[in-house]
């Protein structure tokens, strides 16, 4: 049986992500080992509106208050701040086997803005 890895890069920063995907995919063709990717998925954009106030109800759910009624206000462009916008960007890569190479690339240092993720399956070979 084999171990396939699967390592899900994330990051708000490009370039990090870039370096960080390259320098692990140099790594693999060094150690000749089995990696397919990386393979990109499409960047998620987040968006979040600032409010210089909170509205009345703000820690309550839906804007109800202890009566039951809705004392949600509307919001006006003076009311809030610009939105917060945050794009993250996601790369894939397997690694077949090989399981010292995956400890050494997951224990290593990464940026702080790079989020690492592993996911570990074992696959049945051809003959099993």
């Amino acid at each position: 049986m084999a171990y396939v890895t699967r390592l899900r890069v994330t990051s708000g920063d490009r370039e990090a992500l870039e370096d960080v995907v390259s320098e692990v995919k140099t790594a693999a063709e060094r150690k000749g080992v089995e990696l397919t990717g990386p393979h990109s998925r499409p960047p998620t954009d987040l968006a979040v509106p600032q409010y210089r106030r909170s509205p009345p109800g703000a820690a309550r759910l839906g804007g109800a208050n202890a009566s039951g009624e809705d004392d949600s206000e509307v919001r006006t462009v003076d009311d809030t701040f610009g939105t917060w916008r945050y794009t993250v960007y996601e790369r894939e890569l397997e690694i077949v086997g090989r399981q010292s190479f995956v400890r050494a690339v997951t224990s290593r240092a990464f940026p702080a803005a790079v989020r690492l993720e592993v996911e570990v399956d074992r696959r049945a070979g051809a003959g099993g």
